[in-house]
């Protein structure tokens, strides 16, 4: 019996032995059929804008199509509209595509669609596909957002020959919408916060002078601690100064005037 159990082990261990030969012999391989992952880009060229209230601001969408042809695409857009309202939209010489636009508050529609007599392949390689410009209505913080879902047809997608969409990545545009406030020397107004800005001191070149120099400063009080922010341009090679930060505020020069100064005052 003991005899039987010996020669039973050592076939045993001698299948186990030939089949690791075979298998260093005969590695395993990936069925050629198996095909790539293509994934594709859509996003905003800029991720973040600052612009001031009661104006308008034009933004690109480019894409990545990772090398694959492109027979259509969807851009499904959403947006607040108690900041902004949709203006007009501007086709980036995609001739080779129809464009349709439906839009609605809060949300708009680009859909193109590969012309059927148009036979070239098309790949998208950072393509701008529009140009969308928007009117700010109030001033806050907001943002353009593009939808994607998974295993979804009714979002942003692009689409290659066998009717895939390989849209993978998207991105989203922050909006910083600024007031427009004037102020005359040594004025005190309040923002928001119990934040108090100053007025101190400015000065206008006269445009004749080349080497002259404009300037504003700017006392920022925020309980005890207090800031002096100094805007400067003009002068032979000298640097320009015309947007600075102070407690979650950016302070940005709009104008200046004979008898006071625009700024731009956005939340940080």
């Amino acid at each position: 019996m003991i005899k039987k159990t010996v020669i039973v082990i050592i076939i045993f261990l001698s299948l186990i032995g030939l089949l690791f030969i075979y298998r260093q012999k005969h590695p395993y391989k990936k069925s050629p059929t198996m095909s790539k992952i293509i994934r594709g880009e859509m996003l905003f060229r800029d991720e973040k804008v600052n612009v001031a209230v009661n104006s308008t601001f034009t933004t690109s969408l480019i894409s990545n199509s990772n090398q694959a042809d492109i027979v259509g695409f969807d851009i499904d857009l959403f947006y607040d509209g108690q900041y902004l309202k949709y203006a007009n939209t501007e086709n980036s010489n995609l001739d080779m595509f129809d464009l349709f636009t439906s839009s609605k508050e809060g949300q708009l529609i680009i859909t193109g669609i590969k012309k059927v007599n148009y036979q070239k392949k098309i790949i998208f390689n950072n393509t701008q596909l529009v140009s969308i410009e928007f009117q700010t209505l109030k001033p806050g913080k907001t943002s353009l957002k593009l939808l994607r879902k998974n295993n979804s047809k009714n979002d942003s997608n692009i689409i290659i020959g066998n009717n895939t969409d390989i849209l993978d990545k998207v991105n989203e545009l922050s909006v910083n919408i600024g007031e427009i406030t004037s102020l005359k020397k040594n004025q005190t107004i309040t923002l928001n916060n119990n934040i108090k800005i100053t007025l101190k001191d400015f000065s206008l070149a006269k445009q004749e002078c080349m080497d002259c120099i404009s300037g504003a400063q700017l006392t920022v009080e925020k309980n005890s601690e207090k800031k002096e922010l100094v805007f400067k341009s003009g002068g032979i090679g000298g640097k320009k100064v015309n947007e600075l930060p102070a407690f979650n505020y950016l302070f940005k020069i709009k104008e200046i005037k004979s008898s006071n100064v625009d700024f731009l005052i956005y939340e940080n």
